[in-house]
């Protein structure tokens, strides 16, 4: 069951305002299997690269 959904918190965190985020589908290219909670939860901010994650991929703001 994928549940991460019930984590996300738009209002603390950092990936809603990240580059490579895709909100329809609460996705990241450095975790296509799913954004670790502590990402979607805000508790963390995933500005350093992971051993966990696929490519170089980190928080990088969004220019709007």
């Amino acid at each position: 069951i994928e549940d991460r959904h019930e984590y996300y918190n738009v209002y603390i965190s950092k990936c809603t305002q990240c580059k490579h985020f895709n909100f329809d589908k609460l996705k990241c290219p450095a975790y296509p299997n799913g954004i670790p909670v502590k990402y979607l939860d805000g508790s963390q901010v995933h500005d350093k690269r992971e051993s966990d994650q696929k490519g170089e991929f980190v928080f990088l703001k969004e220019s709007n």
